[in-house]
């Protein structure tokens, strides 16, 4: 008889044990995954001109919806959630934005402590250089990273004023590559009416924009 409760006893404080065990088990897990869930970590960098290494600033940093932006120095920084799988390593997608830059795609694995992440963005958008008017004749120089094939279209923009009316209109003039001053530099001229009816030409301000075949547009304005 004394043999039997000493083994029921013997059950019982095993099986309060183990019940015991397991609710530790499950908490302390929870807790560890509850930590991981919920941990951040400091992400910094710096993002550079690809052909000048120069900061770029502006740039849109996208870690999986999670944003931040460069400053003037090109540099950044983002406090980053974590999620349980981030935790053990997994890459994350990051795209980067900028005005006139051609977006970057990458790929990043984010850690607990000590996160730097560096890139360099490609310049894509033409660049308008230097202009001349005299007389009738526009003459500009822009360049493209890409070569001077990547350039689409160069027009000049001029306006035009009627004084009896005090009207005014723009007028839009292509211009035609007239000389190529390097693999990635080209000179475009065009000639512009001095009068359009009773509309004379509109000093001293005229624009020329470029386009590229990526779609980059820019304007500039110059004075003559």
């Amino acid at each position: 008889m004394y043999n039997k409760i000493y083994s029921s006893l013997i059950v019982g404080v095993l099986m309060t044990l183990l019940i015991v065990a397991c609710d530790s088990e499950r908490f302390v897990s929870y807790k560890y995954e509850a930590d991981r869930v919920n941990q951040q970590t400091e992400i910094t960098g710096t993002i550079s001109h690809y052909f000048t290494n120069g900061p770029v600033a502006g740039v849109v940093l996208d870690f999986e919806g999670q944003q931040t932006a460069t400053n003037f120095a090109g540099q950044y920084r983002l406090n980053y959630l974590m999620d349980s799988d981030e935790g053990l390593d997994r890459p994350v997608n990051v795209r980067l934005r900028a005005n006139n830059f051609f977006d970057l795609d990458t790929v990043f694995v984010v850690y607990p402590l000590d996160n730097t992440f560096n890139a360099k963005m490609v310049y894509g958008a033409p660049i308008i250089q230097n202009a001349t008017f005299v007389d009738t004749v526009v003459n500009v120089e822009v360049f493209d990273y890409q070569g001077v094939g990547d350039i689409d279209s160069v027009i000049a923009e001029t306006y035009y004023f009627n004084d009896s009316t005090d009207s005014i209109f723009a007028k839009f003039y292509p211009m035609d590559l007239t000389q190529q001053v390097s693999e990635n530099a080209g000179i475009y001229r065009t000639a512009v009416a001095d009068s359009i009816g009773l509309f004379g030409l509109l000093k001293p301000r005229y624009n020329i924009i470029a386009v590229d075949k990526f779609g980059f547009k820019v304007t500039k304005y110059f004075f003559f």
